[in-house]
């Protein structure tokens, strides 16, 4: 007899872009434009990767994908290394998206970061993209970058 999957388990997942109101464009778009080729590329495999799994069966252990703590919890992010140079991309599983005016539940890109290894990632980075967590939390319909 076949298993029934969970509803978590076979529920299909779409990817999406914070973009707030007055942006021009979306911050994670900039950040992966400021990237060097090799590592965007690896950013986007891992997203993809998490967004086939589907989430949250995607593991949150990983080296290449991590649930954030603190104040960043409820942020993931996908990890990525160039020599002497760590890539954060931050992301946000929004599974209440359908109620919010999307279709699927939704894999949201909302920035990035980067830091040489062995330092801590500037605060800043950190505050920025609480706030945008904060502001895409906040809209309805979701604030997205068609």
């Amino acid at each position: 007899m076949a298993r029934m999957a969970r509803p978590e388990e076979s529920e299909k997942w779409t990817p999406g872009f914070f973009r707030g109101a007055g942006m021009k464009e979306a911050p994670a778009i900039d950040f992966l434009n400021g990237c060097p080729t090799s590592a965007r590329d690896n950013l986007l495999a891992t997203f993809a990767a998490v967004l086939d799994g589907p989430p949250p069966k995607f593991p949150t252990g990983s080296r290449l994908w991590r649930r954030m703590k603190g104040e960043m919890r409820g942020i993931f992010e996908i990890r990525d290394r160039h020599g002497s140079t760590l890539y954060r991309l931050f992301c946000l599983l929004d599974h209440n998206a359908p109620r919010h005016g999307c279709k699927l539940p939704t894999l949201v890109m909302l920035s990035g970061g980067q830091k040489p290894v062995g330092t801590e990632m500037d605060d800043d980075v950190y505050e920025e993209t609480r706030t945008f967590r904060a502001q895409y939390l906040k809209s309805h319909p979701r604030a997205l970058k068609p």
